[in-house]
């Protein structure tokens, strides 16, 4: 194989890795999470066939801080963009203004799963509800 060959192998390679991603996970995991049981409201039904959230799970950090994790999963066999925020709420129902409640960006390649993590700014948050849209092109 001469050189020529081998750099353009190399790089298609690259190329190819970029666009795809592939996991490795133990086949039997120790961690047992307790998600949150959830209600789910569609008004966008391209959005809830590409994007998949296959749970919420909450802890609290720093002794009195709700800690929500959403695992999700882009459907789509293409790098798609979404757009999220989460908004928290108090004992009594009402939004709790915070400086972490602006819409966020995540890029998720083909079928790739990630979570996103968010802590309430507060320790009056007792409840969240998280909103997703798809990104602006």
């Amino acid at each position: 194989m001469n050189k020529l060959s081998l750099v353009a192998l190399a790089a298609a390679a690259l190329l190819a890795g970029c666009a795809t991603v592939n996991t490795v996970e133990r086949a039997s995991p120790h961690g047992r999470p307790a998600y949150v049981p959830d209600r789910r409201v569609v008004t966008d039904f391209d959005l809830s066939d590409s994007l998949q959230v296959f749970g919420i799970l909450q802890n609290y950090v720093s002794g009195d801080l709700l800690k929500i994790e959403l695992r999700v999963q882009n459907m789509r066999h293409r790098a798609k963009t979404y757009r999220y925020r989460i908004e928290w709420f108090g004992k009594d129902g009402m939004a709790l203004p915070s400086p972490t409640d602006a819409w966020k960006l995540v890029t998720l390649e083909g079928q790739e799963t990630t979570s996103l993590t968010a802590i309430a700014t507060t320790p009056r948050a007792v409840d969240f509800v998280i909103k997703f849209q798809d990104a602006p092109r």
